[in-house]
């Protein structure tokens, strides 16, 4: 459930004292949703310099359950991905094949870009997987930010720290450095399209870098975003997995 704004708005009084993991409450309340539908257009630029676009709908119901399926290109058009709680499935219709993604398997590059399939289970709610420390406040892009340390609870979480830099007026993140247990800076992703729907503020516009994969990008910007509509019945199941 969302807190209520005020509670947001008093996070940004100067002179207030508050704590890493208050902060990340709030930024976790104005990024969560009940339900969220949006088309997403990905331009995934490889590291050899090679371009590729394409456009998918998405349909998510809160950090548990969402269905991608990609409308372009021709030749992928229809392949969908459907999130059931702890369970990734994918379904490829060249191929006709339904395929559980398991283990490794998560780890692998989603549809070419620099997410993988593990990106798309990491769930919304920051403090339920890891403990924050803030470091310290400074300017990025502008604006001042929060700049906080998570630290993961669990060795099975994906990443096992993070470094985020929060919006301190808007409280949304701009940007986040994943690292692995070793300490290597795996991936950094920054936000941006900032834009007001309802009482909330939420990116249009994320950039991921693979940084073991190499010097390319993956820019997804989100269009025609709704929150908190309803989702018909069965949109979450496996039996909807073929369309």
């Amino acid at each position: 459930m969302r807190r209520p704004t005020f509670f947001l708005l008093l996070l940004a009084l100067p002179g207030m004292t508050i704590t890493a993991e208050e902060v990340i409450e709030a930024v976790d309340a104005n990024m969560a949703y009940d339900t969220l539908t949006a088309v997403a257009k990905m331009e995934i630029v490889t590291p050899e310099g090679d371009t590729r676009t394409k456009l998918m709908t998405i349909i998510a119901r809160g950090s548990d359950d969402a269905l991608i399926e990609v409308t372009y290109p021709q030749r992928e058009a229809g392949t969908r991905q459907l999130r059931l709680g702890d369970e990734l499935w994918l379904y490829i219709p060249a191929e006709d094949k339904e395929l559980k993604l398991t283990g490794n398997m998560l780890r692998r590059s989603m549809l070419g870009s620099d997410y993988s399939y593990e990106d798309m289970m990491s769930r919304h709610e920051l403090l339920d997987d890891y403990d924050a420390e803030l470091e310290q406040t400074e300017d990025y892009r502008g604006r001042s930010c929060y700049v906080i340390l998570l630290t993961a609870r669990r060795p099975d979480v994906t990443y096992r720290t993070r470094r985020v830099w929060i919006d301190v007026e808007l409280l949304v993140p701009l940007k986040q450095e994943m690292f692995a247990a070793s300490g290597t800076l795996l991936k950094e992703s920054t936000m941006g399209g900032i834009a007001q729907y309802g009482d909330r503020w939420y990116p249009t516009v994320t950039v991921m870098r693979d940084l073991v994969r190499g010097s390319g990008k993956t820019t997804v910007t989100m269009s025609n975003l709704t929150f908190d509509v309803e989702i018909p019945d069965g949109t979450f199941s496996k039996s909807n997995l073929r369309g």
